[in-house]
């Protein structure tokens, strides 16, 4: 059991876990800093503190080695699912499980438009991007979950007490799945395959895949996977407040579901390092009081 479980290791998720640690709580960040921006960036001028610049890879070294040296653990580790509960279940891409307290997204943001001809038209018609949320909707049907991922794998997942009928499309990218997660699959009736979906089609509702070879697929429903799981996809399956793209939060970070707060990016702009880290201070701050007090 954690107190707190910080979802994201860029500046926000780096930042909040060295204010959290400092202040004696249990603390996890379970993310990949190499899928940061900020680590992606060659040179780094404008962040305090440094006036000759610093590379991104190195800053955020900086930062896990602070944080660290406070206690936090730090893993770095792809999160496929928030459960919540009595507390919240966070649920790792090796399936390993983790309890906190409380959550503090520090997921960025990203762009998750499959960019497949039709993809607007066919919203709420037949595609989806929640498994446990709409699963439900799609009992013994036809599906495809269009990604190629440890996300798209826990999706399929998701989606077999629903039906044995499932395909995975990766968009002709190489699978990048766990041996755990391929395992289990191994184990069930879905379907890995690396097609590329160029077109949904059908009428009222969607009713075919046209891939890149020609074939035309029939479905009766397509989950979108692309990636890794970002802030927009745990806000689906948690019922988070959002607007265009980000997490609406209050003064103290905190979403409108008690205990999942939100730092950086994912809590809207400006896109900077200077308001992550300070996003970070202030949702660390606020989960150590809302954890005393609750």
């Amino acid at each position: 059991m954690y107190d707190v479980i910080i979802i994201g290791a860029g500046p926000a998720g780096l930042a909040a876990a060295t204010y959290c640690a400092r202040g004696r709580l249990a603390t996890l960040v379970l993310g990949k800093s190499i899928e940061s921006r900020s680590g992606k960036a060659p040179i780094i001028e404008n962040y305090f503190g440094f006036p000759n610049g610093i590379s991104g890879k190195e800053l955020l070294s900086l930062g896990i080695e602070h944080a660290k040296r406070f206690g936090a653990r730090i893993i770095d580790e792809e999160v496929v699912a928030i459960r919540p509960s009595d507390h919240f279940q966070v649920e790792s891409a090796t399936t390993e499980r983790f309890t906190s307290k409380a959550v503090i997204l520090a997921t960025g943001i990203s762009a998750k438009s499959s960019g497949i001809q039709n993809e607007d038209q066919f919203i709420g018609r037949g595609i989806a991007y929640c498994g446990t949320c709409d699963g439900f909707f799609y009992r013994n049907k036809r599906l495809a979950v269009i990604g190629w991922g440890n996300y798209a794998a826990k999706e399929a997942l998701e989606l077999l007490p629903y039906t044995n009928d499932i395909s995975i499309l990766s968009q002709g990218h190489a699978f990048e799945i766990s041996d755990l997660l391929l395992e289990e699959l191994g184990q069930t009736s879905i379907r890995l395959r690396q097609d590329k979906v160029m077109e949904f089609l059908g009428e009222e509702q969607l009713g075919q895949l046209k891939l890149e070879s020609g074939e035309l697929l029939p479905v009766d429903g397509a989950f979108l996977a692309l990636g890794m799981a970002s802030t927009a996809d745990f806000a689906r399956t948690l019922g988070l407040e959002m607007d265009k793209g980000c997490v609406v939060v209050n003064k103290d970070r905190m979403s409108n579901f008690p205990g999942i707060f939100a730092a950086g990016d994912c809590a809207g702009p400006p896109f900077q390092i200077a308001k992550c880290v300070g996003d970070g201070c202030v949702a660390a701050l606020s989960v150590m009081t809302w954890i005393r007090h609750k």
